[in-house]
């Protein structure tokens, strides 16, 4: 990532399952060297950072993250990696496999299952695209954030192209 565009955050939550899966703890560090050490509640984390470049792209990276429990343990928990970036244009594309396409930056009603248009002003060929309530973009100029749990892809992985 360019300096002063992104930063690469870890954290490691915990919730209470008694009060439906409430974020009781968390610990969270930015990411700039290849290898961390966090802790919470108890438990000691490795966490470990591999890059390499892509053949053939110069702009481009595959990075790797993983996460080792190497001491303790931690009950109702998950590890996350946040991507923040300060200088973000709605016009970068996103990607999470089989779940975010261009960020999902389309128009939304909250249809119950199985899902349909309903409203005679949202069928057409000359309407825009419109889909259900799930993670995405803002459609708008404003704040945006989406969040999304790999096991909801296709492939655990999330990619996107700066047009900037």
């Amino acid at each position: 990532m360019k300096p002063g565009h992104g930063a690469v955050f870890v954290r490691i939550n915990q919730y209470a399952r008694d009060r439906y899966n409430l974020l009781v703890n968390q610990a969270r560090c930015a990411l700039s060297d290849s290898l961390l050490d966090m802790s919470l509640a108890g438990s000691a984390w490795r966490v470990a950072m591999k890059s390499c470049a892509v053949v053939g792209d110069s702009d481009a990276k595959d990075i790797e993250i993983s996460f080792s429990c190497e001491s303790g343990a931690l009950n109702a928990a998950s590890v996350s990696v946040d991507l923040e970036f300060s200088a973000w244009s709605p016009s970068n594309y996103v990607l999470m496999p089989a779940a975010v396409y261009a960020g999902n930056r389309f128009l939304s009603r909250r249809i119950p299952y199985s899902p349909k248009l309903c409203l005679v002003d949202d069928i057409g060929s000359d309407k825009p695209m419109i889909v259900t309530d799930i993670p995405k973009l803002n459609e708008r100029d404003g704040p945006s954030r989406i969040q999304e749990r790999s096991g909801s892809m296709a492939v655990p992985c999330v990619g996107f192209q700066s047009n900037q």
